[in-house]
């Protein structure tokens, strides 16, 4: 008997020292943290100095990858962001990517099964309300459903259009097309819809490509996410500026997110942001960049005013 509760025992303390560790690893490695913002950081109506005539695929983007995702398991696996969707907004980012879980007749942002405590109808009101004010800005949102529903009420599609629908209003585009200039892109919220059934927004569920770059509709995608070496990442972030160089698309979307497959923890988010993140400032201000939308992890007011500046070099 004595040897059994040795045993409990040293499993329970391997099991706090784990966790203890994990929780250290996860305060070690959080990511950028956010600060308090500056009037300078704020990017209220940077499209207004856009041409209407100009084709998206001519507009540098700021973007966020999981824009929702500030909050993380243990510090391990789930945060993706430092500020909040309303300060993303603020500070210039034009592009989000929202994953959502339905909940009963309620859609939860969610990153996997990591809970982000934010709901859709707030993402939604924030940019209603952004979008009232600054009127010479437009907003693209992919919407993807990230985990399995609870006991749903309704499917999936129709909460988020009956959603989008009630809260934006005629600040809601419902073309399946990417807008072809800035004028006619100017404030509404584009869709690109990610999920299953969908109705409205450019169409982007059949077929998107797990970990890699492809071609699907009007859009060219870079989405290597589970990679070897930050090295590869960039060079697959370089081949979608080549991509975007040739202007056959209407839109390039290229992440910059990812994580190392090979790390400890793997999926962990901050690890490659704080490598890959000053590396494309590096890129901006040397002018090698290509226009496209830049979907970061821990996006910063520095790296969105560098992008937001090649437009108008």
């Amino acid at each position: 008997m004595w040897i059994k509760n040795l045993l409990i025992g040293l499993l329970v303390l391997i099991g706090i020292t784990l966790a203890g560790a994990l929780i250290m690893l996860g305060i070690a490695n959080s990511g950028v943290e956010a600060r308090e913002l500056t009037d300078s950081d704020m990017m209220l109506d940077w499209m207004a100095r856009l041409d209407d005539d100009t084709p998206l695929n001519e507009v540098y983007i700021p973007g966020t990858h999981d824009s929702g995702a500030l909050h993380s398991f243990l510090g391990v696996s789930g945060k993706c962001q430092s500020y909040t969707v309303g300060e993303q907004l603020k500070m210039g980012v034009r592009f989000f990517d929202i994953r959502l879980q339905l909940r009963g007749s309620e859609l939860a942002v969610v990153h996997s099964f990591v809970d982000q405590r934010l709901t859709f109808d707030e993402v939604l009101d924030e940019i209603k309300v952004f979008l009232t004010q600054n009127p010479s800005e437009f907003i693209i949102i992919s919407i993807k459903e990230d985990a399995d529903a609870q006991e749903p009420e309704l499917p999936f599609e129709k909460a988020v259009e009956d959603a989008l629908s009630e809260h934006l209003g005629s600040l809601l585009s419902t073309d399946k097309n990417v807008p072809s200039s800035v004028g006619e892109a100017r404030g509404k919220t584009h869709i690109v819809s990610r999920y299953g059934g969908a109705s409205i927004g450019i169409p982007a569920s059949a077929g998107w490509a797990d970990s890699t770059s492809f071609e699907l509709g009007e859009l060219f995608v870079q989405d290597y996410y589970a990679i070897d070496t930050v090295e590869a990442k960039m060079h697959d972030i370089n081949s979608a500026f080549s991509v975007a160089e040739k202007k056959n698309h209407a839109l390039v979307l290229n992440f910059t997110s990812c994580y190392l497959a090979n790390g400890f923890p793997p999926a962990h988010a901050p690890t490659t942001a704080k490598l890959i993140n000053p590396l494309l400032c590096e890129i901006l201000s040397n002018g090698e960049a290509a226009p496209c939308v830049f979907v970061t992890d821990f996006v910063t007011p520095e790296l969105i005013h560098q992008i937001i500046n090649e437009n108008f070099r």
